[in-house]
Order: structure tokens, then C-alpha cells, then sequence
């Protein structure tokens, strides 16, 4: 960029363009991104000196992290090697809890007469005896 273009743009920026001049610079600024850039750094310049900052806006930030991602390295996730103990124990606690029922339930069906009570406790027997 010129000096002479620098000028006008910051003559634009400052509204002191003349009515005439300002749709050639306005044309001239859509055509160049280096113009873009510079208009938008006179703003911000301006908006520091009277204390009128908003949030800071990067222009090309999609692009800055689209680019940043594609730079980034695969990380492959590991495999499930730390669990494949719960399908075995689960298996077993499934089985220990049939074989604990079968015991507790069993002796109901073979003498049906006692009602479920121990033998112990028909006999008159205390358990601590």
C-alpha cells in the first residue's frame, strides 16, 4: 500500500474525505484486503485513544482455528484392556447369588411341613446351646 492510499484511507477513517472522493475510496477499499486490514487497525487505534475498546474481534478467527485443528496430531484412543475382568467376575456374582437362593430356598420345598423353620428352632433347641 502507498503512502498516498494510506493517507485517504485515514482520511476516510477520520471523515475527511470530501462527498466526491468517498465512494472511489470505498471502492478501493472492498478490492483490497491490505486496505481491510489497515482501516481495521485505524479503528481499533482510534477506539483505544477515547477509551471505547469493546471485546477484541480477529477477523479470520474461524480460519486461524479450522487451521489450527487440521495442524493438531491424531490421538488414537485406547482400547477397553482394563475391563475385561467384569464380564468373569460379573458372571460368577451372578452365579453365587443362584447357588445362595437355591440353598435358602430348598429346604422349603423338601419339607413343606416345617413352614421354612429351622430344624434347630422346631426341636425346641436354642441356637446358642
Amino acid at each position: 500500500m502507498t503512502e498516498k492510499e494510506r493517507e485517504k484511507l485515514s482520511a476516510l477513517t477520520d471523515d475527511e474525505l470530501s462527498a466526491f472522493e468517498i465512494p472511489g475510496a470505498l471502492k478501493e477499499l472492498i478490492r483490497s484486503e491490505d486496505q481491510q486490514a489497515s482501516w481495521s487497525r485505524y479503528y481499533l487505534i482510534g477506539d483505544v485513544m477515547r477509551r471505547e475498546t469493546g471485546p477484541a474481534v480477529m477477523p479470520n478467527l474461524a480460519a486461524s482455528i479450522r487451521q489450527r485443528l487440521e495442524d493438531e496430531p491424531v490421538v488414537l484412543a485406547p482400547g477397553n484392556i482394563g475391563r475385561r475382568w467384569v464380564k468373569p467376575v460379573a458372571g460368577a456374582a451372578i452365579a453365587a447369588s443362584v447357588t445362595l437362593m437355591a440353598v435358602m430356598v430348598a429346604p422349603q420345598f423338601i419339607n413343606p411341613e416345617q413352614g421354612g423353620t429351622p430344624p434347630a428352632a422346631s426341636r425346641g433347641k436354642s441356637i446358642t446351646q
